[in-house]
């Protein structure tokens, strides 16, 4: 009787011990799975914060040559409002006769 139940009971710890390392390995492999999925989402980051520092650059780019473009612009409209400017008074001084 006393070997039966020794028998038994180490029967149900190779049992109990099998199921462990079946348990084991799936969590192993759940483990490698992530880790695989974690380096992809990693590279797919990096990617993508290598295209955002590029729009982020071509924004940058744009914005200067829009700036230098106004600025353009602005001194342009300067120069056409200072000759008006000066039209204006030579027309007034042919008027005035000055």
């Amino acid at each position: 009787q006393p070997v039966c139940r020794w028998q038994r009971q180490l029967t149900q710890a190779q049992e109990l011990l099998h199921k462990k390392e079946a348990e084991a390995a799936t969590c192993k492999q759940a483990v490698v799975t992530l880790r695989d999925s974690l380096k992809k989402e990693q590279a797919r980051v990096e990617e993508l914060q290598g295209e955002l520092a590029s729009l982020n650059q071509q924004l940058q780019d744009a914005l200067t040559k829009e700036r230098r473009k106004s600025e353009a612009s602005a001194e342009d409209n300067g120069s056409v409002w200072f000759f008006m400017l000066h039209l204006r008074t030579l027309i007034i001084c042919k008027c005035l006769k000055i």
